[in-house]
């Protein structure tokens, strides 16, 4: 699993270099909107912020957070170059006319994950039976990174 994550955060980091870098000394700052809020599905980026990545390659990083909808209609109006977010978007935001397109896949499956006490013998689906299961809100997709097409 680290080593996927591991590729995924060379792999965005690479996108920002090559979207981003002009050749200044001075770092170049660049935004990369996330949708809803700070979570830890974004932990690569801010792990990548944490151990200095983003600055060794001259970058700072700003991260912005906003409802999914607005944000692509941000890319696709060139208010701002990319963003993370679901494929649901980039396919509602096309609907609408926005020239956004779907660059990567964030997730290879829907990361979802079901956690109990050690001592619960839980250990397989089928031991879910007759439980009750916590669930989050009903909010969030598997991400993708959108980015706005130029001619």
């Amino acid at each position: 699993m680290l080593k996927k994550t591991t590729l995924l955060l060379l792999i965005v980091v690479s996108m920002l270099i090559t979207t981003a870098c002009s050749g200044k000394k001075q770092p170049q700052e660049v935004t990369l909107a996330m949708g809803y809020i700070p979570s830890v599905q974004f932990a690569p980026f801010y792990m990548a912020v944490e151990n200095g990545y983003y600055e060794k390659e001259g970058i700072k990083v700003n991260f912005k957070y906003g409802m999914e909808s607005d944000l692509v209609k941000l890319v696709g109006t060139n208010q701002i170059p990319f963003m993370v977010g679901s494929g649901e978007e980039v396919i509602l935001g096309q609907a609408q006319g926005l020239p956004v397109t779907y660059v990567m896949r964030w997730y290879r499956k829907f990361p979802v994950v079901v956690f109990s006490l050690k001592g619960s013998n839980i250990t397989k689906p089928k031991d879910l039976e007759g439980k009750k299961v916590g669930i989050p809100g009903m909010y969030g997709y598997p991400t993708t990174l959108t980015c706005h097409l130029t001619a």
